[in-house]
């Protein structure tokens, strides 16, 4: 009695004598729990007195249940880390501090250790602190037999997890935010982690593809590449986190960064049609800087491409009938009428050389003898759009003046205006004629 007294404290006369003897039957209650714990653990003196060392000052929760799973004894921390006072635990089924969702659980837990007769790890449920919250803890636990080797009890050691849940729950929220920003990029988006796997397949991609992300989510082994090119090969997504030069080549307009690549592909048959693909490709990374997968994105540029391999070949058409014309022809810019081509017909009317036209103006080289009568047609050119027949003058590169009809209309050339002008030399037929009103008078 009067150690226990002291271990209450003598000093706290402001205690009542029922208050005091309320605590010392709380530690008596204590001791005799941990008591009978060591007991069942068995062992020397000195072996019980090591365990009784431990048992006080670990931080997790040891206890011991009977075969109906009630608490036969709990250690010290149960209060620190729950509130509770010891002695309204011991005694009590755990279902009373168990999460009722997880009373299942843990039941099942108590009677596989009992039936197999073996230590089981690793079962995790939330208990009830004295305040009313939630706490996760995972538990441990073994069985304890008598000397005849009949189960009799059930030892088990709790820890507290409930920062570690929070983590993975805050986790699994930004990965599922995440989630929703890639499933809702409108650029065909998947990613893999490092052992490349595939985490997330979009709606985009699944609408590209035609394969459910459902069907995706988890594969390996360049199961992804077969969809587009019929074989497992390295794709962008691959090739920023191992570069593989020979793949590599495959790719055209490679543009590559130190985590960063993204190139242009052709697939002669794609869902049964031929398509163009640029696609763009990043490592990820976590809060540590560790390398944690990768992304790619994927845009189908077919009808971009295919207009412009058009447009190429309408230019290459335009050219060839530019170049090939018998009448003298021009592009030149709309303001200033600066030369952009100019065809053989045309330099050798004027007798100059394309060296020396190209880049010029047609007041630079005195083309016009009239410069206001050019400002009139061009201001005619743009209200109308075109004209064709306006007779000009010209003076070709000897000074010779030459008379043009002119036929002219404003083109489009890479997202610019210019002027395309064809002309129709009558110099001679006005001579002729000329000659012929003389020999009629």
């Amino acid at each position: 009695m009067i150690v226990a007294e002291r271990a209450v404290g003598m000093d706290e006369k402001s205690k009542t004598k029922k208050q005091l003897i309320s605590e010392i039957s709380v530690l008596r209650q204590k001791n005799e729990a941990l008591e009978e714990a060591l007991a069942l653990i068995g062992g020397d003196k000195k072996s019980t007195e090591k365990y009784r060392l431990l048992i006080e000052n670990s931080h997790d929760i040891i206890y011991t249940l009977n075969p109906q799973g009630e608490f036969t004894f709990v250690s010290p921390s149960w209060t620190s880390l729950l509130g509770h006072p010891v002695s309204e635990v011991v005694g009590k089924p755990f279902q009373k501090f168990v999460h009722p969702d997880d009373v299942a659980a843990c039941s099942f837990f108590l009677r596989k250790v009992i039936d197999t007769n073996q230590r089981q790890a690793g079962v995790e449920y939330r208990v009830q602190h004295f305040e009313g919250s939630w706490r996760w803890h995972t538990s441990n636990g073994a069985p304890l037999k008598d000397e005849s080797g009949i189960v009799i009890s059930y030892q088990g050691i709790a820890r507290d997890i409930t920062a570690r849940k929070q983590a993975e729950e805050a986790l699994k929220e930004s990965q599922q935010k995440l989630a929703d920003i890639i499933d809702f990029l409108p650029d065909a988006t998947f990613v893999i982690d490092k052992e490349e796997k595939v985490i997330a397949w979009n709606r985009a991609m699944e609408e590209m593809t035609g394969i459910n992300a459902a069907d995706m989510l988890g594969k390996d082994n360049y199961e992804y590449s077969l969809v587009f090119y019929g074989e497992r090969r390295p794709l962008l997504i691959d090739l920023v986190l191992q570069p593989d030069e020979d793949i590599e080549k495959r790719y055209t307009r490679k543009n590559r960064k130190e985590m960063f690549l993204e190139a242009e592909t052709y697939i002669s048959s794609f869902k049964g049609k031929e398509a163009f693909l640029f696609g763009k490709a990043n490592i990820l990374h976590d809060s540590k800087g560790n390398i944690v997968g990768a992304i790619e994105s994927i845009r189908d540029i077919t009808a971009a491409r295919q207009a412009q391999e058009a447009l190429k070949y309408s230019e290459e058409r335009f050219s060839k009938a530019f170049n090939l014309s018998p009448a003298p022809t021009i592009i030149s810019t709309i303001d200033e009428g600066r030369f952009i081509d100019v065809n053989d017909s045309f330099l050798r009317m004027l007798g100059y050389t394309r060296e020396e036209m190209i880049g010029r103006t047609s007041a630079e080289l005195s083309v016009w003898f009239d410069l206001e009568h050019r400002r009139s047609l061009t201001r005619k050119l743009l209200d109308q759009g075109s004209f064709q027949g306006e007779a000009i003058n010209c003076r070709t590169k000897t000074g010779e003046r030459r008379k043009l009809l002119m036929s002219s209309e404003v083109i489009g050339l890479k997202g610019k205006k210019f002027i395309l002008a064809i002309f129709y030399d009558i110099t001679e037929q006005e001579k002729l004629e000329a000659q012929l009103r003389q020999s009629q008078a």
